[in-house]
């Protein structure tokens, strides 16, 4: 699969003409390549510093600075940006040293084109697999923020309490930069700023938001007010739509934008606008998790509008749409209270069912049950921890369970938050398994993209052809043909796959070293949820010895 968007590359070696034709030929073979030139080490630091790069290729014979210091002066700045070493001077030290230092590819100049075909691979797999890695943790940083959003609205007492926790909460998140809570007057049409916290230097002072139809009411502010719905701006440098307050934003390092309504009772009170300092930060999950903290945000809002007190435990809780329990402190406390949507995950009758109990029941396995006990008991917190659990009328799903010590009244109380994660833990389970079962096969397994690319093969395909993963990965089944087959047979194959039919036949093959061999093979597409084609899956089964014996 192709990295999705555009790929800024940055190319450093101190023979211009080359680099140019580099440029060039990379662009060719894959237009979502833009590259960027410098003709040294010095230059190239300078450019990484002024542009935000996806990808550096390096050469490494090159004056001043040669490609392994570049490289180290790189990581020092990004540790984790993909670096590729392209460079006509191959050996196995260069190499080693390469690695040692962190280098995320290593490839060797030859002559002929091909070789920009495989770098354009090379460098697309890279940014494929560097977006995919930074993209998990992203999610795994607004669950976080999640996870503690929602213990700070348990223990919050006023509506003041609440935006200066969500704000400061949501701001100390890496992209995040800035986040505030408006109020909306239906009157002037006028939104306000309430609470503010994270890198603001009178950004707040300098703009004016409305919600009608004038250009200050065109922007997510506005149209999460009018449209009672979440309203991003993924690349606020080119969005026509906040351009009233690109410069002061783009001042500030914000690069994109989101608002988020609290909308509870199809009532307004308010919502959150938060600012990253990258474009494209908010894909779909990100807005769906934004979407839930706001939505939790508005059931407390709401419960304060409405004269309840949050001074009292049990009023919150009530309308958290996750379930939570207050348990003494003993070391085996006993739950004294849960709230509405704990009954219901634990497929409890009543909340009596689950008060009186052990808290630790939470924790089905024993031996989990005494390490996180005593680490409640040490610290006071535990934090995220999934485990396996079993309903009150015997189903198995999985939770992620976060407590904390907290004081009132000076009364000590554990509180605890619990979440079903059933759903993505089994398709994780079921994912793993999947590849553990491709992985094992007997039979000669490869994946692709959408043009052809491989992306994957199998343990049995490295030992039926002779390439390895690493020399098949990035480039095209072509590398395995015979010759015996006419162009009309590769028409007919690919015209079949790509209007989402399998396609299977016989198929005669030449392995790395030249040898013949024959296969069963069988072409499926594989669709994603937009109902496009993302893979194609490639099984094979050699029946060499059977088409031997036939033709004798």
């Amino acid at each position: 699969m192709l990295a999705s968007g555009p790929i800024n590359v940055l190319h450093v070696d101190d023979d211009p003409a080359l680099a140019d034709l580099v440029a060039t030929f990379l662009h060719r073979e894959n237009d979502q390549l833009t590259v960027q030139t410098a003709t040294s080490a010095r230059e190239g630091l300078d450019r990484l510093s002024e542009s935000g790069f996806d990808c550096i290729v390096s050469d490494y014979d090159m004056p001043g600075q040669n490609g392994l210091e570049f490289l180290q002066a790189v990581r020092e700045i990004d540790c984790e940006l993909p670096f590729i070493l392209f460079t006509g001077k191959g050996s196995e030290e260069v190499a080693s040293d390469a690695i040692a230092a962190g280098v995320t590819d290593y490839l060797q100049k030859r002559p002929g084109s091909e070789q920009y075909e495989l770098l354009a691979n090379r460098i697309t797999n890279a940014v494929e697999q560097h977006r995919l890695t930074q993209r998990t943790a992203d999610l795994e940083r607004i669950r976080r923020v999640i996870r503690k959003a929602n213990q700070a609205l348990v223990r919050a007492e006023t509506r003041d309490e609440i935006e200066r926790r969500i704000c400061r909460i949501v701001s100390g998140a890496e992209p995040y930069r800035f986040a505030w809570i408006y109020e909306h007057d239906p009157d002037s049409r006028i939104v306000s700023a309430s609470t503010a916290v994270g890198v603001d230097e009178g950004y707040l002072d300098a703009i004016e938001i409305t919600t009608d139809e004038q250009s200050t009411g065109r922007g997510p502010t506005g149209k999460a007010v009018r449209n009672r719905e979440l309203s991003v701006v993924q690349n606020i440098p080119e969005s026509v739509e906040f351009e009233p307050w690109r410069e002061d934003a783009l001042e500030r390092g914000y690069r994109s934008s989101a608002s988020i309504p609290f909308i509870q009772n199809e009532t307004l009170y308010g919502g959150l606008n938060v600012y990253a300092n990258r474009t494209d930060a908010f894909d779909d999950e990100e807005q769906e998790l934004l979407q839930e903290l706001a939505d939790d945000t508005a059931h407390a809002l709401h419960r304060l509008e409405s004269g309840e007190r949050l001074q009292a435990y049990g009023h919150l809780v009530e309308n958290l749409p996750v379930g939570v329990y207050r348990a003494t402190p003993e070391p085996d406390g006993e739950v004294i209270d849960v709230n509405p949507a704990l009954v219901s995950l634990m497929g409890a009758d009543s909340p009596e069912q689950l008060e009186g109990c052990p808290a630790n029941r939470f924790y089905h396995d024993p031996a989990e049950r005494d390490v996180l006990s005593d680490e409640l008991q040490r610290t006071g917190l535990v934090e995220g921890i999934e485990l396996r659990q079993e309903t009150a009328d015997g189903d198995g799903i999985w939770i992620s369970v976060t407590a904390i010590r907290t004081e009132e009244n000076g009364e000590t109380y554990f509180d605890g938050i619990v979440q079903d994660v059933t759903e993505r833990t089994e398709r994780e389970r079921e994912l793993r398994l999947f590849r553990e079962a491709v992985e094992a096969s007997g039979h000669s397994i490869y994946f692709t993209d959408p043009e052809g690319t491989i992306e994957y093969v199998n343990p049995a395909f490295e030992e039926l052809t002779g390439y390895t993963a690493e020399e098949a990965v990035g480039r095209t089944p072509r590398i395995l043909k015979s010759g015996e087959h006419d162009r009309a047979f590769y028409e007919e194959l690919w015209e079949t796959i790509v209007a989402g039919n399998v396609w299977q036949n016989e198929l005669a093959n030449s392995t790395k070293s030249g040898e013949r061999y024959v296969v069963d093979q069988t072409i499926a597409p594989v669709e994603g949820e937009s109902g496009e084609i993302e893979h194609f899956v490639a099984v094979n089964t050699d029946v060499t010895q059977r088409t031997e014996r036939d033709e004798n």
